[in-house]
């Protein structure tokens, strides 16, 4: 009996020397192994190490960094990260608190709702149409907010996770534009709203969003496109007039990064072009203060970087003016979020040249950028859980 309590006091004795000891080298790794800037990943900056301040003591915010130090910078931090979603999941636990772990490998990044926002920004939207009339009253203008994955592919979600009612948003986003008229100068008098949910929701079956990244995939903005063109009016191009060029088959996107597992398996990535257009787009935007000039619509260098989605219209920029290198003297204006990267290629048969805006960067009311012998339309294409949230769009209201 004496022998049993020793040989368990001497195995707990054993056992704590060792958890000492993995503390006390994981303490020295931190020392040694220099801090990392960004987490590739993530796609985010990492906490860098405090600067302690008596202030900062006094009301606890150098404790608050300090703890966010240690956990971007623990060494190991990412196979941390990875095990324990990999535990998560293993265990049958639908979300770790960003995302849900969905049917099929589909990640589903947990959306809020902002009621206030939306109300606002649906001003704000009104504000700039009105506005953008006043500039050319002949303008045709449109809104088209896309659904996300968790509206279109709810079938996916794990069973009874609460989510945002998208349907309800739209609705309610489509009767406050009610009114406003696509074409004033044409016959098609139609609602300026361009729901396509419906059309989404009938393609769900397909490959129409990423599994691990918050966007539609081109195929989902082709048939978001289709639906576009046909409420407008217009005959647009069937599947069979593009060639579709795999541009990745290792695309892992920003709902994985919150959520990395071994288990999940990547994207596939693809570009859609004109079969019987050569693609002479020439692209001018704006990049960390500069302008830069590509040909095509497509960055090639994003390929091999983690922010694969980036390889269209060249990721995130204030301002980005395409000319297409045909004549028809349509020119259109987009107002957008990056939903609209793999959506844009579809114009390029459309239109002389596209502007395209992003109000997350560009500060200025664009409706100044309209001139009745320049611009003949006005595109605004958000994600709803993008336009529910964004706090930029207040600028399409200033003067």
């Amino acid at each position: 009996m004496k022998d049993s309590y020793n040989q368990k006091k001497q195995h707990h004795r054993i056992t704590s020397i060792g958890f000492v000891g993995i503390l006390f080298l994981t303490l020295i790794l931190c020392i040694i192994v220099p801090d990392k800037r960004i987490s590739e990943n993530e796609n985010r900056p990492l906490q860098s190490f405090p600067q302690l301040t008596m202030a900062g003591i006094l009301d606890g915010s150098a404790m608050k960094e300090f703890e966010d130090y240690a956990s971007d910078q623990i060494v190991g931090r990412d196979w941390w990260v990875e095990w324990k979603n990999d535990m998560d999941i293993a265990f049958g636990k639908k979300d770790n608190g960003s995302v849900y772990f969905g049917k099929d490998g589909y990640l589903f990044p947990i959306e809020t709702k902002d009621q206030a926002q939306l109300n606002k920004n649906i001003q704000y939207t009104k504000d700039f149409l009105q506005l953008a009339r006043t500039e050319n009253p002949g303008l045709r203008v449109s809104v088209l907010i896309a659904p996300t994955s968790s509206e279109v592919m709810a079938d996916k979600l794990p069973d009874n996770a609460p989510v945002v009612d998208q349907g309800a948003l739209l609705s309610q986003t489509e009767k406050a534009l009610d009114g406003i008229e696509y074409d004033p100068g044409n016959k098609n008098k139609g609602n300026v709203f361009i729901n396509v949910l419906p059309a989404l929701k009938a393609q769900k079956n397909q490959y129409i969003y990423y599994r691990t990244d918050h966007h539609w995939t081109t195929l989902g903005a082709y048939y978001a496109y289709k639906a576009w063109e046909e409420q407008l009016g217009t005959e647009p191009p069937a599947l069979s007039e593009f060639r579709v060029k795999t541009v990745s088959d290792a695309f892992y996107g920003t709902t994985y990064s919150k959520a990395v597992s071994g288990g999940i398996k990547p994207d596939v990535m693809e570009r859609f072009d004109y079969k019987d257009d050569p693609n002479h787009c020439t692209m001018q935007l704006m990049m960390q203060g500069k302008m830069k000039t590509l040909d095509g619509l497509y960055n090639e260098q994003f390929v091999t970087k983690k922010d694969k989605y980036s390889y269209f219209l060249s990721g995130n920029n204030a301002f980005t003016t395409i000319e297409t290198g045909i004549k028809n003297g349509k020119n259109i204006l987009i107002v957008k979020d990056s939903y609209a990267h793999c959506f844009i290629p579809f114009l390029v048969k459309n239109y002389e040249t596209i502007y395209v805006v992003d109000m997350r960067y560009y500060k200025v009311n664009p409706a100044k950028l309209i001139q009745p012998d320049g611009i003949t339309d006005l595109l605004v294409l958000y994600n709803i859980d993008q336009y529910m949230n964004d706090r930029n769009l207040i600028f399409l209201s200033r003067l």
